[in-house]
């Protein structure tokens, strides 16, 4: 199974919407619609995380391209399966920016170091299994370079299609100084 993951807001919806442009298969639920936030859709599980932590396993037999934010992956890497991870990473400070404008809430700023860390910790924890980190602001402005780190783990990936996929009108939340 292919894992994407990383922060919430940090593309992890738009790698989705690039895996299935190249015709893998997407693991979700469904219930999640698409919003003012993310107008494509979110490509989840709802409560995955939950799920996780109660089995591991559960999404073993899946085929296609499954995610799981970074804050459940522990729970994941208990499976008895090794999976392939990509990993998105998004400037943090358009990653709460975004978060501010769904939420309402300015609190994000005050977990800076917090969340800095548990990249760090997350990036460590997959550096032992077939992953690749992707990063959202390198896809939107030079998307063949970026994508072509993707075919480490999808060498039969199509650069082209998945560049139709990028809607530069999307990126709204653009790198905000702290």
């Amino acid at each position: 199974m292919l894992v994407v993951t990383g922060l919430a807001r940090s593309g992890t919806s738009l790698m989705m919407q690039i895996l299935k442009a190249n015709g893998l298969g997407i693991v979700t639920d469904g219930r999640r619609k698409a919003d003012e936030h993310n107008p494509k859709g979110y490509f989840e599980i709802e409560n995955i995380g939950k799920k996780l932590e109660e089995d591991p396993n559960r999404y073993n037999d899946k085929k296609g391209c499954v995610k799981v934010l970074s804050l459940f992956i522990t729970d994941l890497k208990k499976s008895s399966k090794k999976h392939t991870y990509i990993f998105m990473e998004r400037e943090l400070g358009e990653i709460f920016a975004s978060m501010e404008k769904m939420s309402g809430e300015p609190m994000w700023k005050e977990l800076r170091e917090h969340f800095i860390k548990y990249l760090e910790f997350t990036k460590e924890l997959l550096e032992d299994e077939h992953a690749v980190c992707i990063n959202y602001n390198n896809l939107i402005e030079n998307p063949e370079e970026e994508l072509e780190h993707l075919k480490k783990v999808i060498p039969e990936m199509d650069i082209e299609k998945s560049k139709e996929v990028i809607d530069r009108e999307l990126y709204r939340n653009k790198e905000v100084k702290e």
